[in-house]
């Protein structure tokens, strides 16, 4: 399981967006997993639920947020969309099928980790 969490600034207030969702992947994914979001006290947070954890990297440029890792997958990412609208703009899996792209409401904090062997 990778975790993503996102720390708005202070000064950042509630923000109202209309949200995309692609849940379709390239046809090369051999691995289909589950994503979800938690919406905390100051902070939301991704989950990228695998049998087993690949390694992957996490890019961030401006309002972009980048997750690859090392193996093609497929994901939904409507519950991303519906829990933290406030949060992203868009989420979707790209081309390569490895890479996430988050495109963020406005500069905010991020953390990744990972939970146990996931």
């Amino acid at each position: 399981m990778v975790c993503r969490w996102f720390r708005a600034p202070a000064i950042v207030g509630a923000l109202s967006v209309t949200l995309l969702s692609w849940p379709t992947a390239p046809a090369f994914a051999e691995l289909s997993i589950t994503t979800r979001a938690a919406l905390h006290e100051g902070f939301g947070r991704i989950v990228f639920d695998w049998p087993a954890l690949p390694k992957y990297q996490t890019t961030l440029d401006g309002l972009s947020l980048l997750v690859t890792f090392e193996k093609p997958f497929e994901a939904s990412f409507d519950d991303v969309n519906r829990v933290l609208g406030a949060y992203l703009s868009a989420i979707e899996l790209n081309g390569d099928g490895r890479t996430v792209e988050i495109e963020l409401t406005a500069e905010l904090d991020y953390r990744a980790f990972t939970y146990g062997d996931k």
